[in-house]
């Protein structure tokens, strides 16, 4: 086959743009609902409505949080999170606790890192939203979503890399288990 094709194909797939959509609601419970798209063509929906009460066992939860924590280390999901840049967030917060204090103090805590955030170093357009304060006693919400976006190539290099060393930590916490199960 024709080699100039095939180097335009494989070139062309490594640049495909990709977003990811996140929009997080807070409202006595937390709901996200997630979007992939590659191309502009949405690929991958994924939603999380809070149930009441989930069940997860300590040892579980456990070893989630030392895979993450080794993730975190070794640099596999800093190197993912770099592949994909933060391009817009934004927010609207409606403070309403029971006490107009806390209230007037929560809003006016929020109010003072959004001018700080804008001051200091965020670029403008990508940091949008508003705080309002209702002294009303109704409940807080806020809605957050965030515009993260990337190219394939270099996105999907830091997830094969991630997932490799996904695997090699598996692989040993297994090892050490099993290690620990023979010495009882």
């Amino acid at each position: 086959m024709n080699v100039y094709f095939w180097t335009f194909a494989i070139f062309a797939v490594l640049i495909t743009p990709v977003m990811l959509t996140v929009h997080i609601r807070c409202d006595g419970k937390i709901d996200w609902t997630m979007q992939l798209y590659i191309a502009g063509i949405p690929v991958v929906k994924c939603e999380k409505k809070e149930k009441t009460h989930q069940t997860v066992g300590l040892m579980t939860q456990k070893k989630k949080h030392r895979l993450a924590f080794l993730l975190v280390r070794d640099g596999s999901a800093v190197r993912l999170l770099r592949s994909m840049p933060l391009e817009r967030v934004r927010i609207h917060a409606c403070l309403s606790f029971e006490d107009a204090a806390v209230t007037a103090m929560v809003f006016a805590f929020l109010k003072a890192l959004m001018q700080t955030l804008a001051c200091c170093g965020v670029q403008r357009g990508k940091l949008t939203g508003a705080v309002q304060a209702d002294f009303g006693g109704r409940g807080t919400h806020a809605d957050v979503s965030c515009i993260f976006a990337g190219r394939l190539g270099r996105i999907g290099l830091a997830v094969a890399h991630l997932m490799i060393n996904a695997a090699k930590a598996k692989a040993d916490f297994a090892a050490e288990e099993e290690k620990h199960a023979a010495s009882h």
